[in-house]
This record gives structure tokens, C-alpha cells and sequence, in this order.
């Protein structure tokens, strides 16, 4: 069998169909990396953010922490690092435009407020504070959470945590010949806002 080639001008259409997020997104330098990538990067700005907001308190890698292998904790608890006792937890997501419903919206994952662990170890919380990092075309940022809102659960294993989604408005897009994007407006956080 021959393989059937295809030049690019054959498909130009297709690639040139992008999403409103990619869109709202593009010439954004941390686009440039991948999702893991990205989310260690921010997981270290938000732990810079707090040691600014808490100047003179002791930080300190968390509890079961076994292991380190490139960067990353292996066995590790569900906070990212104590804060002069409290374990705070960082989670991030990435600002992304929902199609179906014509709003911008958040989707912040794997958050465990119940301690999963067994015997001397366990307490009823996972931990004590929550930073959410929202990364928007217009920056980063950093709120805490209340441990209240928007929570959802994510499959049926408390392994998996629970969910956080924040949406915005419902908004009306015109994309005629695709040159008016709405891009989100500006965030008010009430935490500390990075840009």
C-alpha cells in the first residue's frame, strides 16, 4: 500500500480553526509549556506569594514527603508545603472558554479536604488553607479559598479529591469571520494578584 500525502495548503481550514481560548491565550509565554510544567511553575510562584504575604513565618515541606525524583514529591501529602504549623495547599488551573454554555470558567482539580490516611497519621482535615492560582491571559491569580465554594466531586474514589469550578457570566460571542473574541475581563481577588 502507498501512503496517500497530503500537503498542508490541502488542510489549511482545519488548522486554521482555534479555539477562543487558544485565541485569548496566544503570544501568552507560559503557553510555551507543557500542563505539568506549568503547574510546578505556578505551585512555586504561589509559595513565593505566600512567603511575601507572611513574612517571617517558617516554611516547611510536608509531612510523608519520601521522596524527590525529578522535582517532584513522591508519597507526598495533600498540601504542598506548612506554613508555621498550617498546611496550605495550592492548586492552579487554566481560564478556559465553555462553548456550550458562552462563559469563561475555572476547573480546579484533585482537592482533598479529607485526610485519606490510616492509624496515627490521620486527622479530619488534609488541610488547614487552600490557594486557588487562576491562570488567565491577563496574569496570575491567587485567591484562598474558603473550603466552601463551588466544590464537586470527581469520580467516586475519595482518592481523586473533589472538584472546584467557578464560571463567569453567560456571554454572547459575534464571531463573524472570527475577529471579535471576548476576552475576560479583569479578576478581583481578594488574596494577591501576580501579573
Amino acid at each position: 500500500m502507498r501512503p496517500l500525502i497530503l500537503p498542508a495548503s490541502a488542510f489549511s481550514d482545519v488548522l486554521l480553526q482555534r479555539t477562543i481560548t487558544a485565541i485569548a491565550f496566544a503570544g501568552v509565554e507560559m503557553e510555551a509549556y507543557d500542563t505539568t510544567t506549568r503547574g510546578r511553575i505556578i505551585s512555586r510562584v504561589v509559595r513565593g506569594v505566600d512567603g511575601q504575604r507572611h513574612k517571617g513565618a517558617t516554611f516547611e515541606e510536608p509531612e510523608g514527603c519520601r521522596e524527590v525524583v525529578n522535582g517532584r514529591r513522591h508519597g507526598a501529602a495533600p498540601y504542598g508545603w506548612r506554613r508555621d504549623g498550617v498546611r496550605v495547599a495550592c492548586r492552579s488551573a487554566q481560564l478556559v472558554w465553555d462553548r456550550s454554555n458562552g462563559r469563561w470558567g475555572l476547573g480546579f482539580q484533585r482537592v482533598q479536604l479529607q485526610n485519606t490516611a490510616v492509624g496515627p497519621a490521620r486527622r479530619d482535615a488534609a488541610l488547614d488553607e487552600l490557594l486557588l492560582a487562576a491562570y488567565t491571559p491577563r496574569g496570575l491569580y491567587v485567591f484562598e479559598h474558603d473550603l466552601r465554594t463551588g466544590l464537586a466531586r470527581l469520580g467516586t474514589s475519595s482518592a481523586t479529591g473533589l472538584g472546584i469550578n467557578v464560571y463567569g457570566p453567560h456571554i454572547h460571542v459575534h464571531r463573524p469571520g472570527r475577529k471579535h473574541i471576548h476576552r475576560p475581563g479583569p479578576a478581583r481577588p481578594y488574596a494577591y494578584t501576580c501579573t
